[in-house]
């Protein structure tokens, strides 16, 4: 149980920073997206994306995909789940967004 608990504390932990909420937010708006588009919609720069991205992945909040250079992202349910609790409401329908790649490697 102690486990557990430290294990739930450290996810939920993941989304006290705005910066990842906001990653998380849009990846749960989305069935994935590459660093460089994340960076795009949220006007941030891709080294500073690709960090909490990654950081949200090694929690197990987000899923990591290689294709070549190319890192895709993907918010889990679990991650989901979460967000929808905090927010006290369901998020919206993911949505495919196209993929230009520019500035995309993590």
């Amino acid at each position: 149980a102690a486990h557990e608990a430290e294990a739930a504390a450290g996810r939920l932990a993941a989304f006290a920073d705005p910066t990842r909420l906001r990653i998380a937010l849009v990846l749960a708006a989305t069935s994935e997206l590459c660093i460089g588009d994340t960076a795009g919609l949220l006007d941030l720069p891709v080294k500073l994306v690709s960090h909490h991205a990654r950081y949200l992945a090694e929690r197990g909040l987000a899923t990591r995909e290689r294709e070549g250079k190319l890192i895709r992202y993907r918010l889990t349910d679990e991650a989901r789940a979460l967000l929808e609790a905090a927010f006290g409401r369901t998020l919206p329908v993911q949505v495919e967004v196209g993929h230009h790649h520019a500035d995309a490697r993590a």
